[in-house]
């Protein structure tokens, strides 16, 4: 799944991606719905509109139903993995079954309009209640309602005000407060509905971040590892971590003050984000001066080209650091990567690229050193 790169549009997607998930589940439920009420139309007016015109709009209603929640189920397998990308199309997906199911319906007007009024007046309530009931279904995506209720209001408008009389002339005005009602209800309904995933999903996201760096903090890195560890032994894929350490920090903060250093963590962890730049890698602050990439499904030549990027990039920075004996701020790397099995040990891994951090500042700092442990890859 593509990671969002910063806060805001990690927020953002957590949004699209909740709303989008309760609108397709909420779809197939819709499809059972469809499909009693356009089995009770069948029944109802079979008396008052020929049966060919009946029968093929019945089938088609029906066969739309059914591919809106065949789709929704494919969506909603897919969208814990879904990136930004993967929402969009999905967004666009959900608005064009939408507009084409009740394309069906207001076409209703034009394909089983029937003659006698009380028949007549039932197609209206029930194309009316459709109406209401996508407001309900749909009032988390006003988008969505919109395409929705169109294309069975105003065929049926139109139909009304053609028929001229007194009665069918009121009824084109109220459907059009009704439908105007519901714009307003759902728009509303969508503004507080998303106010409050936003406030859902920054509470989260402040819980699992590390508020100097916006890098994930030592929770969410726990957390993200064994995700990926998991992955490892189910797919047979090797992981990387790299732990990363700011060479004479302390000897930094004493000669430059806290808020320096702080702006130095600060720049470490842009750079590191740059390095981390796939859609499955993260980044992250574990300790004071100290760093963390998790590297999914990557050899030793991938880990080792992220900690040159790192190298490179910080040293290109030129951050001055008189006490190192660079003259700019450098930072010590440990790697490790394997390919994880059932019988490994997640602790064991870590304390291998730690073991190798510890080697890579004995040796003079400012280099990479990978382990050499079991199942390396």
């Amino acid at each position: 799944m593509k990671e969002p790169q910063n806060q805001t549009e990690e927020v953002e997607f957590l949004k699209q991606r909740e709303a989008l998930t309760l609108l397709f589940q909420n779809t197939r439920t819709a499809v059972i719905s469809h499909g009693i009420v356009v089995s009770l139309i069948l029944f109802t007016l079979w008396e008052d509109v020929p049966h060919i015109n009946l029968l093929l709009w019945w089938l088609v209603a029906v066969a739309v139903a059914i591919v809106r929640g065949v789709h929704a189920s494919m969506v909603l397998r897919r969208m814990d993995e879904a990136d930004a990308e993967d929402l969009r199309s999905s967004n666009f997906q959900l608005l064009l079954m939408t507009f084409a199911q009740t394309l069906i319906w207001g076409s209703a007007v034009v394909f089983i309009w029937p003659e006698a009024a009380d028949a007549r007046s039932f197609l209206v309530v029930i194309l009316g209640g459709i109406i209401a009931a996508g407001a309900v279904m749909l009032s988390i995506h006003r988008q969505a309602f919109f395409f929705y209720a169109l294309p069975i209001g105003v065929p049926m408008v139109i139909k009304l005000g053609l028929e001229g009389s007194r009665v069918e002339t009121t009824l084109a005005l109220l459907m059009i407060i009704f439908i105007s009602l519901m714009f307003v209800t759902v728009n509303r309904l969508s503004r507080v509905f998303l106010a409050g995933l936003e406030t859902r999903f920054r509470m989260q996201a402040l819980s699992r971040t590390d508020p100097l760096t916006q890098l994930a903090n030592r929770r969410y890195f726990d957390t993200f590892l064994d995700n990926s560890w998991q992955l490892s032994i189910r797919n047979i894929q090797p992981v990387g971590v790299l732990l990363i350490d700011v060479d004479y920090f302390k000897s930094y903060n004493d000669r430059y003050g806290h808020p320096q250093g702080d702006d130095a963590l600060r720049q470490l962890a842009e750079v590191l984000t740059l390095a981390a730049s796939r859609s499955t890698d993260m980044a992250a602050r574990i300790g004071g001066e100290e760093f963390a990439i998790v590297l999914p499904v990557t050899d030793e030549e991938g880990a080792r080209l992220v900690a040159e990027h790192i190298q490179a990039e910080l040293a290109a920075r030129g951050i001055v650091h008189e006490d190192n004996p660079t003259g700019l701020l450098t930072v010590s790397i440990g790697v490790n990567v394997i390919q994880a099995l059932p019988e490994s040990d997640r602790v064991r891994f870590i304390e291998a690229a730690d073991q190798a951090l510890y080697q890579a500042k004995a040796e003079g700092r400012n280099c990479i050193i990978f382990s050499q442990g079991e199942n390396n890859v």
